[in-house]
């Protein structure tokens, strides 16, 4: 149970509950963990979309041809011509705003918001996540809004209402076997991973 407990608390730290309800209860966001930065990123207009992309790996594999490596590299390369971080952290106060219902929060932002654990590495890459050079390799997740939306909104157990943000980075890596009960607390204070 000990083992279990111990996993509970590493899925549980630097998760996206883990980072709404820090802003619900409008912690510090650096005691725990987190940093907030705007992202402006620009979709590199010449690269084609990612079905076309795959047909011609597909077309190109079959026919074992020098096109395949070069659709494969196509592939690898980002999706984006520029991508611009802000240069100070946000706060608390920069992107989250009260709801009508009371029990609910929501954070409104411009653009992309980036956010980093920095009581975790991030042990996988990501093309599209950007990072300015010389920075340490934390885990790092872009919330992006899809379907038009304009704000994410949350309660105070840390659960997404309504539809979910795209997440980029680590958040995205997140799967079954990490998922936690709503209404979980963690077990032990959180652990910096860094040191």
């Amino acid at each position: 149970k000990k083992k279990w407990y111990v996993r509970r608390d590493e899925a549980y730290y630097g998760s996206p509950m883990h980072f709404y309800r820090t802003l619900f209860k409008i912690d510090s966001l650096a005691e725990s963990g987190f940093k907030m930065y705007h992202i402006k990123r620009i979709p590199d207009a010449k690269r084609p979309s990612e079905l076309v992309i795959q047909q011609n790996i597909n077309r190109a594999q079959q026919l074992r041809t020098d096109s395949f490596f070069y659709w494969k590299n196509v592939q690898l390369a980002s999706r984006f011509s520029s991508q611009t971080l802000g240069k100070e952290p946000l706060t608390i106060k920069d992107v989250l705003h009260r709801t009508n219902q009371p029990g609910f929060m929501a954070i409104v932002f411009s653009d992309d918001l980036y956010v980093v654990y920095t009581k975790k590495w991030e042990p996988g890459y990501f093309k599209d996540v950007y990072r300015l050079p010389g920075t340490l390799n934390y885990a790092t997740t872009i919330i992006s809004f899809i379907n038009d939306d304009t704000n994410v909104v949350f309660d105070g157990n840390g659960t997404v209402i309504g539809s979910t943000p795209l997440y980029e980075g680590s958040w995205s890596n997140a799967r079954l076997s990490t998922m936690l009960p709503v209404d979980y607390q963690p077990n032990f204070p959180a652990i910096d991973h860094t040191k």
